[in-house]
């Protein structure tokens, strides 16, 4: 269901990658971010990557992707979708939107 669909970044993020993968193409997974959902195509789990942060702080946004601490490990989006736009490389998004992901910033 849609709502099985909105990422809970409480769980581990091998968990959060295959929910990103069972869910497209439909309804694909998403976050809300700037009072809009933002749909989630395609990420990574960063290999032994730990995080002190808490689930769902931004820890970085670069061309690889935008990494986000998970309740385990570091999920790395690497495909998005804004609300009313195509899906896109990260790396368009943060030449367009880098304001949304800014380091230290905690997703709901």
């Amino acid at each position: 269901s849609k709502e099985e669909a909105r990422l809970d970044w409480r769980l581990p993020a091998a968990q959060l990658e295959r929910c990103i993968r069972a869910f497209n193409p439909w309804p694909i997974s998403y976050f809300p971010l700037a009072e809009q959902p933002i749909k989630v195509w395609a990420a990574s789990v960063g290999d032994g990557q730990t995080s002190s942060h808490a689930p769902g702080t931004i820890m970085a946004a670069d061309k690889a992707g935008i990494h986000i601490a998970t309740g385990e490990g570091v999920l790395t989006l690497t495909q998005l979708q804004p609300a009313g736009k195509k899906a896109m490389p990260v790396q368009n998004l943060l030449n367009s939107r880098r304001e949304w992901f800014i380091p230290g910033t905690v997703l709901d």
